[in-house]
């Protein structure tokens, strides 16, 4: 368990655009953290970037596409999508048998 402050202080810089694509690891040496601790609270608080710039100036992927779930909504609608396609595949099955 971290103290307040440093949370608030974790938050803080996340949101700063100067800081949101540091890694974890650099923002956890500026506050006094584990890097875990940091993600942890990235992601409590929806702040995963997409990229992270690193200490050398590189730029790679977050990982927050791979980390995100799709939701209910979007998974109907990827259920309605496929039973569409499979109505379309019934239909030329039967068009290519008559």
């Amino acid at each position: 368990m971290i103290k307040p402050e440093k949370e608030k202080a974790i938050v803080e810089l996340l949101k700063n655009p100067k800081f949101a694509n540091m890694p974890s690891s650099q923002i956890a040496k500026l506050v006094g953290v584990a890097d875990k601790t940091v993600t942890r609270i990235r992601k409590e608080n929806k702040l995963m970037p997409d990229q992270i710039i690193t200490a050398d100036g590189k730029t790679r992927d977050s990982g927050r596409a791979s980390t995100r779930r799709p939701n209910r909504d979007e998974l109907e609608a990827q259920l309605q999508d496929i039973k569409a396609e499979n109505e379309k595949l019934k239909n030329t099955l039967h068009h290519l048998s008559a």
